[in-house]
């Protein structure tokens, strides 16, 4: 195996372009099930089908909530696509009598597919176009699936942090599962959330997370149907409760997104201090937030190593950093081949190396991994 330093400077893009989309059924063979799936994604022109602008992405899997289709995320698509992320909206238990666990699952299965089979098939549309870092996340419903895929997924080289709005419990309880979650988890709620009343469902979410960076963001005045687009079945379920909203859609979506996207940038795209103060001035703005929150990460942004990395060919990886960093690769049955350090760039080769998947990780001053499979 050949090792190439390269030392580059490395910023990630914004503002793409247009937003492509794709239908597509996967099928998860070790259940039997077929999960249908809208995925967005970065492009040229927009439309169905089309070719994805070429760059490597970073990947959310969105579930969406109870009897809501998945036409009432596209708020979220709209807001992150063009800042270089690929969306994907698994469209399965969308009747009356939803199984949770189940869908839980198949947001796993997605973030875990899309990032090693769909992204090494030559014949995808979307072929090389996954970074692997991969966040979940949810409305309502989806977002208790969110959690109880976290406790699912524990371990999981893709899942890197947890995003969600108005998180439900569900059965099994998303708040006990909680406890089993470790990954950086961001919950908003809505200050006069009627269907999922914070002391009832984000809160005792938030209380029970193991994760070592988790907050949660109350929006004052904010409901739950406006974290996302106009959907019948959500706005018929907040006839029957109050408080009414005291803000607007349009300024829920914003106030949200104000701190969604940067969170996201930091554990998906490497960014460092300026993403941090961009939160933390935002979320301190008490006129808008109420904020509780026990993260580590946010007080010392750059340990974060990674920027991106991509596949340019066959066996062969790069990968950008925002520093110096020290690597080590094994090989999948945990045996050591090199350790090392680099700075802002590094090439790995293993195009001369028997074909499988290798682990290469990166640690950050605290000896924290952060690991990356490798496919030959």
């Amino acid at each position: 195996m050949r090792l190439t330093i390269l030392f580059v400077f490395f910023s990630v893009a914004q503002a793409i372009g247009a937003i492509g989309h794709l239908n597509k059924t996967f099928n998860d063979p070790a259940r039997s099930r077929d999960i249908e799936t809208d995925l967005y994604y970065p492009a040229a022109t927009a439309g169905d089908n089309v070719p994805v602008t070429p760059g490597s992405y970073p990947l959310l899997v969105w579930g969406h909530g109870f009897l809501m289709d998945v036409g009432a995320s596209l708020n979220v698509v709209n807001a992150l696509v063009d800042d270089g992320y690929i969306v994907a909206l698994p469209k399965t238990e969308g009747g009356f009598l939803p199984n949770h666990e189940e869908f839980a699952k198949d947001l796993l299965f997605l973030m875990d597919y899309l990032t090693e089979t769909e992204n090494t098939s030559t014949g995808s549309l979307l072929f090389e176009s996954f970074s692997g870092l991969v966040a979940i996340g949810g409305h309502s419903m989806g977002g208790g699936c969110s959690v109880l895929a976290g406790e699912l997924g524990a371990g999981n080289i893709h899942l890197k942090t947890i995003v969600n709005f108005g998180a439900a419990d569900t059965n099994p309880s998303s708040i006990d599962a909680a406890a089993g979650v470790t990954v950086p988890v961001l919950l908003f709620a809505g200050g006069n959330d009627c269907v999922t009343p914070i002391a009832e469902h984000q809160q005792p979410i938030f209380n029970n997370l193991n994760s070592t960076c988790k907050a949660l963001v109350t929006l004052n005045g904010g409901s739950h149907c406006f974290f996302a687009d106009d959907n019948t079945a959500c706005s018929l379920g907040e006839l029957i409760c109050n408080p009414a909203a005291e803000i607007t859609r349009e300024e829920q979506h914003a106030r949200t997104f104000s701190i969604m996207k940067p969170w996201l940038d930091i554990y998906l795209k490497g960014a460092g201090a300026a993403a941090v103060t961009s939160i933390q001035q935002t979320w301190n703005n008490n006129a808008f937030y109420q904020t509780d929150n026990a993260c580590s990460t946010l007080s010392a942004p750059d340990l974060l190593p990674l920027a991106s990395w991509f596949r340019v060919g066959d066996g062969i990886y790069s990968f950008h950093s925002n520093g110096t960093y020290h690597y080590t690769l094994h090989q999948i049955t945990g045996a050591l081949l090199y350790s090392g350090s680099f700075t802002q760039s590094i090439q790995i080769d293993l195009s001369s190396n028997t074909p499988g998947v290798y682990l290469f990780a990166l640690y950050d001053v605290s000896g924290n991994p952060f690991t990356y499979k490798l496919i030959r």
